[in-house]
């Protein structure tokens, strides 16, 4: 009987003594919810958060992020995450009008247009990619600073893989003839500049913006 109870007190006592710091506070074993904006984000966040917090996405595939209305169940899940990843410049209006009435709730990391005002398409520089996921990891890894060294490792792959992404944009487009780019609508301003190219845009920023029969006949003579 007394090995029997030796056993169990073996068994148990270190589960216990791992519950509780040395304050005698339990430790924050849960896992963290994230909400990002839409796709690109949702990539950065499950990258560097890995298996150690669960990532959901305000934009369902296939929808147009610029357009969606959030549902009840989007708002709760907003409200009831830990971090909230979004960009700014009005390019989710329905989220970022839902944005005063949680602030208190939730932290939010905001990635705006800083280095072209009026443009929210920030994501399409890797370089500038890189700065917003070392935000977000400073951001995760204060949060949950129990597995701070997993997200910092996570993100040093990341870094590794966006500087070889910038690395294939510098050398494939060293050599081009001709700099210009036709594109749908306006939101290749950063990759241009961070690739001197020049962006021509049928549309204009708001990929609903119709372009004028001027804009056209301009754009079908290039």
């Amino acid at each position: 009987m007394k090995r029997l109870l030796s056993l169990l007190l073996l068994l148990v006592l270190p589960v216990a003594l791992a519950a509780c710091n040395g304050d005698g506070d339990e430790e924050d074993t849960s896992r963290r919810s994230v909400v990002a904006a839409f796709y690109p984000l949702v990539f950065l966040a499950q990258y560097v958060a890995g298996n150690e917090a669960d990532v959901t996405s305000v934009t369902p595939a296939g929808v147009e992020p610029h357009d969606i209305e959030l549902t009840s169940a989007q708002v709760r899940a907003i409200t009831e995450s830990d971090l909230l990843l979004y960009v700014g410049e009005n390019f989710q209006p329905s989220l970022e009008e839902l944005l005063p009435e949680v602030e208190n709730e939730l932290d939010a990391l905001e990635i705006d247009g800083a280095d072209r005002p009026g443009d929210p398409h920030v994501w399409l520089d890797p370089v500038l990619m890189i700065a917003i996921a070392q935000q977000f990891t400073d951001q995760l890894a204060e949060a949950d600073s129990r597995n701070a060294r997993f997200y910092r490792t996570n993100l040093e792959n990341l870094t590794a893989r966006l500087n070889e992404l910038d690395d294939d944009f510098q050398q494939g487009l060293s050599r081009c003839a001709r700099r210009e780019i036709v594109t749908s609508h306006s939101a290749f301003g950063y990759l241009a500049d961070r690739y001197n190219l020049e962006q021509i845009g049928i549309a204009g920023i708001e990929p609903n913006q119709e372009p004028s029969a001027r804009r056209l006949n301009e754009v079908s003579e290039l």
